[in-house]
């Protein structure tokens, strides 16, 4: 037997054994709500009535049935890319293309994204009009879902192209010292966003305002 089809093998035994244990974990945070469902925890009794806390628990028990569901389709979308050969279409399509090695890397990578993007799409749409509609909790009308989107898509743009860009660029200059200049890139980009992220991303896609003084 080839090599590959140990590989192979190995692959989908440790797919397999990740599907296994997420579900067996997910039934026993099922089952135990379920079992909880009627008795609002002492510690919480004096700030949260019994309908609020069966409201929570038949959310949280919908929200875990549907993610087995999205789990098992997530799992064979990940067997389509690595054994169904998607990864390799993708990469012979990019190569098709006749660019620069630096702009295929980009090219590949956000093509990537972009596809897994609306592959996932129906389990967001699914989540924040249908699941959490039913429950009272979304606040997200179409309009800003879209907007929303159209926003990342362009914060990826500016800020994930030149960022991989550059990675690729230094893995193509830095032939044996590329993963630490990587490294120190990765870390420097981390180190900005955390200053970045709450001052200048996060107000574009939240409303935030001052706590008011109290107890």
């Amino acid at each position: 037997m080839p090599d590959y089809k140990y590989v192979t093998i190995i692959f989908i035994s440790f797919l397999m054994l990740k599907e296994i244990i997420e579900s067996l974990l997910e039934y026993r945070n099922r089952k135990n709500v379920l079992e909880n469902r009627n008795k609002v925890p002492e510690k919480f009794a004096e700030r949260v009535t019994l309908e609020e806390h069966q409201k929570a628990a038949d959310y949280t028990v919908a929200k875990i049935n549907a993610g087995q569901i999205f789990n098992l389709i997530n799992f064979f979308i990940l067997l389509g890319w690595t054994l169904g050969g998607g990864l390799n279409q993708l990469d012979m399509f990019v190569r098709s293309l006749g660019i620069s090695t630096l702009w295929m890397g980009l090219t590949f990578i956000f093509s990537f994204g972009i596809i897994s993007y609306f592959l996932h799409l129906p389990q967001s749409l699914y989540t924040t009009f249908v699941l959490e509609e039913r429950f009272g909790f979304n606040k997200t009308t179409p309009k800003i879902f879209v907007v929303d989107t159209l926003k990342a898509l362009l914060l990826s743009v500016l800020i994930g192209a030149p960022l991989i860009l550059s990675i690729l660029w230094v893995m193509d200059r830095y032939k044996d010292n590329w993963w630490f200049i990587a490294w120190a890139l990765l870390t420097t980009f981390q180190l900005l966003m955390v200053w970045a992220y709450p001052v200048l991303i996060a107000p574009l896609f939240n409303k935030f305002s001052n706590l008011e003084d109290g107890e």
